[in-house]
């Protein structure tokens, strides 16, 4: 799931998922799990993150490798990975589309 910078996911209740095309199709999820993947790095000017050491870089990433299917792991044939954005991203999204037309 993609929000937008300010949006914030309360993993404690449900959340309702829906296809980007056929917004029809629901599904709603219970005990997930959501984090920030972006992080500030620079303060006006001044860098205010510390990058982990490559020994820990690789030991995250095997973690979260072992989150992910094998279905979509695999070489042959891959189960697509799919990313769901959240109502408002997909309206901006949507508002965005739509501004283009002729």
């Amino acid at each position: 799931m993609l929000t937008t910078h300010d949006e914030v996911i309360d993993t404690g209740k449900p959340y309702t998922l829906f296809h980007p095309i056929h917004t029809w199709k629901k599904k709603t999820v219970h005990d997930f799990t959501a984090k920030p993947l972006q992080v500030q790095i620079f303060r006006k000017g001044v860098r205010v993150y510390e990058s982990p050491d490559v020994h820990e870089i690789r030991a995250y990433c095997m973690q979260q490798m072992g989150t992910l299917w094998e279905s979509i792991k695999r070489f042959e044939n891959p189960q697509p990975y799919f990313v769901d954005l959240s109502k408002k991203l997909w309206q901006i999204k949507s508002d965005l589309l739509e501004g283009c037309r002729y």
